[in-house]
């Protein structure tokens, strides 16, 4: 009698009952988790510009404003620097983050306030 070896069309066909199952239940959570680590990458780089413009503000002794691109702080935002040493800097945020505020322009004086 032949040995044959591999696996019957039952076996294969609830392998991938069981994989489609389990996909099934993974894919909203990697959605989710994706979602939120975007929305920490929008909020971490938020806060390393206003960061990085308080501490530009002090060194440098003027005026340091990050107002939103466009308009609208879902474009993103602008760090710009009334000194002419340092070059001005632009920021987008992460896809789908959406920025609600009705702050303008945030200044920072040369005191760091």
């Amino acid at each position: 009698m032949k040995c044959v070896k591999g696996f019957t069309l039952i076996e294969l066909m609830v392998t991938l009952v069981v994989a489609a199952v389990i996909l099934g239940l993974a894919v909203p959570s990697f959605q989710r988790a994706i979602a939120t680590n975007t929305v920490r990458s929008t909020t971490s780089d938020l806060v390393s510009a206003l960061n990085a413009a308080r501490a530009q503000s002090m060194s440098s002794r003027t005026r340091v404003t990050i107002t939103p691109q466009g308009g609208d702080w879902d474009n993103g935002w602008s760090v710009v620097h009334q000194s002419s040493v340092e070059s001005d800097e632009t920021y987008e945020p992460s896809a789908k983050v959406r920025i609600s505020s009705d702050i303008a322009s945030i200044v920072f004086r040369p005191e760091g306030g």
